[in-house]
């Protein structure tokens, strides 16, 4: 966390940096937060990794809560990487674990009649 804090010190708040922030955040369940970083990157950012991001912060807010806006936000934030190229994306074996764990979460969550 020192050296990314260092580096938005240095070079400002970037977003691949903040998205990296928000993604160590994440990591060590500083939920609210991660969201906060996130949400102040995502319209301007055309990466779809961050939406991805996003999705896994409200999965992760959805396990603690059971509250079907998470559920829902989870599934906007997914889609919205998914349509933005996502899985065009390279990945690090971790970062293919995680998504994998998001696809294989969502597949097993029915999905909300409106």
């Amino acid at each position: 966390l020192e050296v990314i804090d260092g580096a938005i010190a240095k070079h400002g708040n970037y977003p691949g940096l903040i998205d990296t922030l928000a993604t160590i955040l994440m990591l060590k369940g500083e939920l609210d937060e991660a969201e906060k970083q996130l949400a102040g990157i995502v319209n301007q950012q055309s990466d779809p990794r961050v939406w991805w991001h996003l999705a896994e912060v409200h999965w992760k807010q959805f396990e603690k809560s059971s509250d079907s806006k998470d559920l829902d936000e989870t599934r906007a934030a997914y889609d919205r990487a998914v349509k933005m190229g996502l899985e065009k994306q390279v990945f690090t074996p971790g970062e293919k674990r995680r998504l994998a764990a998001l696809k294989q979460h969502l597949a097993s969550q029915p999905a909300r009649t409106q």
